[in-house]
């Protein structure tokens, strides 16, 4: 067993990091190993793939589908139980903010590369439970200010209809809809496009030209949304260096 797990930490060393992907099964067995065996240069490079993975720069997490790890929301799971396992708090703030929008998911059993099954710690899904509230206190802001352009735009020529739609999105938003992921915190105006997608042909729901010229002239619904990950570590009680 530990010759194979040698083994597998050598290819590592010469094949994993000149490839331009890696899923995150193997990398998260890399870590493990390079952990327990104390392959600090191995370890090193691995948990740099984690981090810029699982980061705060909102440059970085915007574009996440570039990243050469592979992973799906679920692979979050996993990720906290990596960075407590490493004491790596720079990934434990978005890894937990991607558990906490699995909905019933978070519960879920990851099976790892060695067909070990792992679950998240009852604490934690506690911690995610709980942030949750918060998190969308931050994304009610958002739709807040969107609401108040809405209403007070001046001579707006469907106000009934663009109220109603405001409200539509909100509640949208709010719940879900196809082609939006809360986590990837696109612009509020991004966000509305795709929505606006989904409705082309339903009547009644459509901003009038005013409206959304007010929308697009609103920083605050107009720039990235940066402000929800510098504020994570606060949220979920993670002290970073």
């Amino acid at each position: 067993r530990h010759a194979s797990d040698r083994s597998f930490l050598l290819s590592l060393s010469g094949v994993v990091w000149t490839q331009t992907t890696i899923h995150f099964a193997t990398l998260s067995a890399s870590i493990r190993l390079a952990h327990k065996y104390q392959c600090h240069n191995i370890l090193r490079q691995a948990l740099y793939v984690l981090t810029s993975y699982y980061t705060r720069n909102h440059e970085e997490w915007k574009t996440r589908e570039n990243h050469p790890l592979i992973a799906t929301p679920k692979d979050a799971i996993d990720a906290v139980l990596l960075a407590r396992l490493t004491d790596t708090p720079a990934v434990l703030t978005t890894a937990l903010f991607q558990c906490a929008h699995l909905g019933p998911g978070i519960m879920d059993e990851v099976v790892r590369l060695d067909g070990s099954r792992v679950t998240l710690p009852n604490a934690d899904i506690a911690l995610c439970l709980r942030a949750r509230e918060s998190i969308a206190a931050l994304d009610l802001l958002g739709l807040q200010h969107l609401a108040q352009t809405v209403s007070s735009t001046r001579w707006c020529v469907s106000p009934e209809e663009c109220r109603n739609t405001a409200f539509a999105f909100w509640k949208a938003a709010t719940l879900g809809f196809d082609g939006y992921d809360p986590v990837s915190l696109h612009p509020w105006v991004n966000v509305l496009a795709e929505f606006e997608n989904l409705h082309l042909d339903t009547p009644g729901v459509s901003f009038c030209k005013l409206c959304m010229e007010s929308i697009y002239a609103n920083f605050a619904l107009t720039s990235p949304r940066a402000g929800t990950l510098e504020r994570l570590p606060g949220i979920f009680g993670v002290t970073e260096d």
